[in-house]
This record gives C-alpha cells, structure tokens and sequence, in this order.
C-alpha cells in the first residue's frame, strides 16, 4: 500500500512538471508567432514561407492543446484515483483492524470451546457407556423379533394358502356379480316393457272415454232432432238412448251399460256411474295389473365362510375379505 502511494505521488508530480512544460511552450509559441508577424511586417521576406511557418506554428500549438487538454484529463483521473485509494487505504486500515479484533475475539472463543470440547468429550464417554447398555438390549431383543418373524412366516404361508381360496371365492362372487348385473338388467327391461303397456292402456282407456263421450253427445243431439221433427205418438214411444257401450274395462270404472228404455216423455235416471263420475287423474292412479305373473324375489348372495346373507356383490366382497381375516 505505501508502494502504491509513493507511485501515485511521482505520477502527480510528473504531471504537474508536463503541465508547466506545456505552459512555457505555450508562451514560447505566443512569442513565436509575434516576433513572426513583426519580422513580417518590417522586412521583405517571402509570404509562402512566413505562412508555411505560421501554419506549422498553428499546428503545433493545436498540438500543444491537445497535449494539454489529455495532461489535464489524465491529472484529473489522477485525482480521482487517488482519492479513491486514499478511501480504500482508509477501508483497507479498518478492515485490518477488524481482523485483529476478530482473532483476538478468535482466540477467545478457542479456549472457550476447548473448554466445552471437554465436557463435551465427557458427556459422549457417559452416553457411549448408555448406548453400549441399549446396544445390547436391543440384540436380545432382536433375538425374540427373529423368532416373531419365523413364526410370522409361517402364518403368510397359511394365508397363501388361503389366498388361492379367496381367488376362488372371488370368481364365484364375479359369477354371482355377472348373474345380478343379468337379472337386473332383464327386471329393469321388463318394468319398462310394463310401464310402456300401462301408459298404451290409460292412452286407450282416455280415448275409449272420449269416444263415449261424443257418442253420448251425438245420440243427445239426434234426440233432440227426432222430437223437434218427429210426430208426438212417434217421440212418445221412441227408447232414450242415455250412453253407448263401453268396451274396455277401466280401473275405477264401473261395467258398461246397455242403452235402456224409459217411459214417453221422461228421461231415464242416471245410474250409479252417471251419479258420481271419478275424475280422469283418480281413474288413472287407482291400482290394476298388466300382467299376470309374479316377479321372483330379489336374489341373495351368501358369505361361503359364515352364511350370511348379502343384497349386493361388492357388500359381499368387502365381507368375505374381512370375514377371513
């Protein structure tokens, strides 16, 4: 660092003896060109030589200039620089400081670690002593852990053994599952077979009572007709037609009835299904069978270990699984 800083100073001082050099030639130059333009005024002497001289003069002095302003550039990076190492000399002596402190503080914390290495190296001699003693318990006990495990094999062997019945246990309960997934698609055809037919049977039934009900509506009129045109002895002994026949029993419904005769002049009585007619939503919600056949029951499956009895498939896998464990 003092190298650097004597180095430092000889280059400042360089420069300041450049900058006086440039300085001086400057003047000289100044008295050059002076003296020229004077000895040109005064005598005759040749113009192209005293301009040739005066353009040399010019040049250097534009020379001069240049050195000057780069001396000036380079004293002020100088400058600079030295400022900057002046702040890292100034680090540089704190930094060293530092360090002392540091190993000071360094060599300290040595003897209060070599301290601690002791009753460090103390306390691992006692749990050496503690962990020889686990050590050889844990041997003796690794001993009877050894022969848990034989006799643990011996049980996966019989599980094994078992496995190959569970195996086939589980391609009964695949049959059995095939069988189910069968069925309940054919019970799940056959509803909505039913359930086509009954809505064919209430469209029918609804049309039946429709048609019943213009036929009634049209013999009303026609007998309306006949009394306004027919003679009085004919309309006296002509039968009132009061409803057509019905050809399709209907749940709720009553028996069809036949047209019936009533004394001249009077309308007949309305029977026990004229009285009280159901509503067409009561009629199509009372009960009645499509088919006369009777639906299995639902099939069982049963646990080939304890019998018991299962709806589903998967609920008897998951038993039989727990079942022989």
């Amino acid at each position: 660092m003092r190298d650097c800083e004597e180095t430092l100073g000889h280059i400042s001082s360089c420069l300041d003896k450049e900058s006086e050099r440039f300085s001086s030639l400057d003047s000289w130059l100044q008295v050059a060109s002076d003296s020229m333009n004077h000895w040109k005024v005064n005598q005759s002497v040749d113009v192209k030589t005293v301009n040739a001289l005066k353009a040399e003069i010019e040049e250097l002095r534009n020379l001069l200039i240049q050195e000057k302003a780069s001396n000036e550039e380079k004293k002020k990076n100088l400058e600079e620089a030295e400022e900057k190492f002046r702040k890292l000399y100034s680090d540089y002596q704190m930094v060293v400081k530092e360090l002392q402190n540091f190993h000071e503080e360094q060599k300290d914390k040595d003897r209060h670690n070599n301290a601690y290495f002791e009753v460090q190296a103390r306390g691992f001699t006692e749990k050496i002593d503690s962990m020889t003693a686990q050590l050889i318990n844990m041997e003796e006990a690794l001993t009877q852990k050894e022969k848990e495990v034989a006799q643990m094999k011996e049980t996966v062997e019989k599980c094994e053994l078992e496995k190959e019945a569970v195996t086939i246990l589980k391609a009964q309960v695949e049959v059995y599952q095939s069988d189910f997934n069968a069925e309940r698609e054919a019970r799940e055809n056959l509803a909505g077979e039913k359930e086509r037919l009954a809505e064919d049977l209430r469209h029918l039934q609804r049309r039946n009572q429709q048609l019943l009900d213009e036929l009634e509506a049209y013999q009303q009129n026609q007998y309306e007709q006949m009394q306004k045109h027919a003679p009085p002895a004919l309309v006296a002994s002509a039968p009132i037609i009061t409803s057509g026949w019905n050809t399709i029993a209907t749940p709720g419904r009553a028996e069809p009835q036949r047209p019936t005769r009533s004394s001249p002049g009077r309308r007949p009585s309305p029977g026990p299904q004229q009285q009280n007619p159901l509503p067409a939503a009561e009629e199509d919600t009372q009960p009645f069978r499509v088919f006369d056949e009777e639906v299995p029951p639902p099939k069982r499956f049963f646990c080939p270990v304890c019998n018991m009895a299962f709806a589903q498939v998967s609920l008897l896998e998951y038993h039989v699984e727990t079942c022989l464990e």
